[in-house]
This record gives C-alpha cells, sequence and structure tokens, in this order.
C-alpha cells in the first residue's frame, strides 16, 4: 500500500514538474516575441 501512494506522488510530482517547464517556455517565448517588436 506504501508503494502504491509513493509510486502516485512521484508521478504527480513529474506531472507538476512538466506542466511548469512548459509554462516556462511559453512565458519565454511570448516574452522574447515582446522583445523582438522593439527592434
Amino acid at each position: 500500500m506504501k508503494k502504491y501512494y509513493l509510486r502516485r506522488y512521484i508521478v504527480s510530482f513529474s506531472i507538476v514538474c512538466g506542466a511548469l517547464l512548459v509554462l516556462l517556455l511559453l512565458g519565454y517565448l511570448v516574452y522574447a516575441l515582446f522583445n523582438a517588436e522593439d527592434f
């Protein structure tokens, strides 16, 4: 039972990390686009 909860925690943690990475990349792309318009 404990192993099941541990695995579930690891899966949810990896999903959250992946979502944060995607958001970070999207934010960086938007930031780069806004900076490119200044040139």
